[in-house]
């Protein structure tokens, strides 16, 4: 018979040993790759959570800025209908204006120590995404 004459097709040992080291060398490799990926994924979602707080605790900060200001505006107002003169209307003007640029320098003083505060703990996280493992 033919099937008597045909050889079973065997792998070498050499081929085989081969093989079992590329299996192992390719899951070793993607094994670091996925270890690679859960890192910068959980730094991006760090810097994500960092720059949703920053902006938020800006946010706050611009909101109470702009309410202090409506408020002065609307105490100037009430102060305005109340004049008797040109004199008075102009002192009160003067005053306010004057006010106003102290108020409004130290609010642009207090957001750039805000931004300086905030940028530092979101550029370098920024930074680590790009980076390889």
């Amino acid at each position: 018979m033919i099937t008597d004459s045909i050889r079973p097709f065997e792998i070498p040992g050499e081929m085989r040993a081969a093989a079992e080291r590329n299996v192992e060398q390719a899951r070793l490799a993607f094994s670091d790759y996925a270890t690679m990926v859960k890192e910068a994924f959980s730094t991006f979602d760090q810097w994500v959570m960092n720059s949703q707080a920053s902006a938020g605790s800006f946010n706050r900060m611009a909101i109470d800025f702009a309410q202090r200001n409506g408020q002065s505006a609307f105490d100037f107002a009430q102060e305005i209908v109340q004049v008797k003169d040109i004199n008075e209307l102009i002192e009160l003007q003067t005053e306010f204006v004057q006010e106003q640029i102290q108020v409004l320098t130290g609010q642009l003083k207090a957001f750039g120590e805000k931004t300086a505060e905030i940028t530092p703990d979101l550029a370098p996280d920024a930074g680590k995404i790009a980076e390889p493992a």
